[in-house]
């Protein structure tokens, strides 16, 4: 098995029997990609994606269940007692964020809602509990060591390669997995006045 950043070159090995998983970065271009996976698919190659899909393609996928994450997260603030809880995201509205993070707003704003606490986009709270999103190994050794939703980018993988070994010419449809939260020392209840 190999790793390969194939950058802006669509050309893959041309072993017939390999299985390629592909992981896009954020700052992929969507329509290149898919045009490179559509060359792919013509090709005969063996694909499956991770956390990305394009549906007309019907590519095999592993995704991470990025609404139950973000509500989960949500959902733990909450049941601490905080009442005021801002979201840090990477686009300035939900129309500049990818599926990924959409889907991660959403499951955050259902929490909020059957709690009947209103969505403010503008707050920064003065008491703070902060979460991460992703389990990055980093958060353990960060002071206050950080709470935070763990995809499990390893089962990702391991997914990922049972599905190209088991399912070799993309009949299988893909598979979800199931966030954890891994709470540590950057939550707690809000101060009391």
């Amino acid at each position: 098995m190999a790793i390969l950043d194939i950058g802006d070159s669509p050309l893959l090995p041309s072993d017939a029997d390999a299985g390629y998983i592909l992981f896009a970065l954020l700052n992929t271009r969507q329509t290149k990609m898919t045009d490179t996976m559509e060359q792919w698919k013509r090709e005969k190659k063996y694909l499956v994606t991770i956390q990305f899909y394009v549906p007309d393609l019907e590519i095999p996928n592993v995704a991470g269940d990025n609404m139950a994450g973000g509500y989960m997260a949500a959902k733990h603030l909450l049941d601490l007692g905080h009442k005021r809880i801002g979201i840090i995201l990477t686009g300035k509205s939900i129309v500049e964020l990818n599926m990924e993070f959409s889907l991660r707003l959403q499951g955050y704003r259902m929490a909020l809602d059957n709690c009947s606490i209103p969505f403010d986009p503008g707050l920064v709270p003065q008491d703070i509990s902060i979460i991460g999103y992703d389990g990055h190994p980093a958060g353990k050794w960060s002071i206050p060591r950080l709470t935070s939703v763990d995809q499990n980018m390893h089962l990702f993988g391991t997914q990922a390669a049972e599905i190209l070994i088991q399912h070799p010419g993309g009949s299988y449809p893909g598979a979800i997995i199931a966030p954890r939260l891994i709470v540590r020392e950057s939550t707690a209840p809000p101060a009391k006045d």
